[in-house]
């Protein structure tokens, strides 16, 4: 499993997840999203098991074809904005996962 990035500067809202080299585009983001409804500085009290099928906002076979591991050690050329049970989701090449919350709202 990747890990949570602490950034300096970055509000509350947003959470940044690194995924790990053989992890999958779909896994990242459900860990991203699993970390934010865990995190008690987010101002959201979801269950996880609550939360939609991620194939509701998303293709997930797609998005690990868009995103086949392993990711890009590089600048980022490749990334994607969804929004996931009232999550804003940006994935890139990089395996970077940025979860802000109130995506309905962006």
């Amino acid at each position: 499993m990747g890990e949570r990035e602490d950034s300096v500067g970055v509000s509350t809202d947003e959470l940044r997840y690194r995924a790990d080299p053989g992890e999958t585009a779909s896994e990242a983001v459900v860990s991203a999203i699993t970390a934010v409804v865990r995190d008690t500085e987010f101002e959201r009290t979801d269950d996880v098991t609550s939360l939609p099928p991620l194939y509701d906002a998303v293709d997930a076979d797609a998005l690990n074809q868009l995103f086949d591991p392993p990711w890009n050690d590089g600048d980022a050329d490749i990334s994607i904005t969804f929004v996931y049970a009232d999550y804003r989701v940006h994935i890139d090449d990089t395996g970077l996962v940025v979860v802000t919350d109130g995506g309905d709202s962006h």
